[in-house]
């Protein structure tokens, strides 16, 4: 498992810098671009890896890969404490949102699921950002 998520986060790391470089413009349509790009051509190993019978760490591990490229993204050197549980907490649902939706059929029309998802990222990043 340990050799399949070092690959697989190895895959996925360099299209994090360029989904968030409009972050603060509110450009989040990138960020979920991306993501279904990731699941598209992932999606079967992730939702593995981050279900019951995966790797219990994967989810934390792919968080904490996010991390940096949100940094770079929004050019601050470091998060506060609150920032990093509003990262933390964003990108954890964003991961249980996907893989719930990925294996429950894909029956949602995956608009309805980026549409929701945005709106409730707009709400915890617009006080914590600012």
């Amino acid at each position: 498992l340990e050799d399949i998520d070092s690959r697989l986060l190895a895959d996925l790391s360099p299209g994090f810098p360029s989904a968030y470089k409009d972050f603060k413009s509110e450009r989040l349509d990138q960020i979920f671009a991306m993501g279904l790009d990731m699941m598209q051509s992932h999606g079967d190993t992730l939702v593995l890896l981050f279900g019951p019978n995966g790797d219990p760490t994967f989810s934390m591990k792919f968080v904490e890969m996010a991390k940096p490229q949100i940094l770079s993204a929004l050019q601050i050197n470091e998060f506060t404490p609150q920032m990093n549980t509003a990262v933390t907490f964003a990108v954890s649902g964003l991961i249980g949102v996907f893989s719930s939706w990925y294996t429950n059929g894909k029956q949602e029309p995956l608009e309805d699921i980026i549409r929701s998802s945005q709106k409730l990222l707009y709400v915890i990043f617009r006080d914590v950002f600012q």
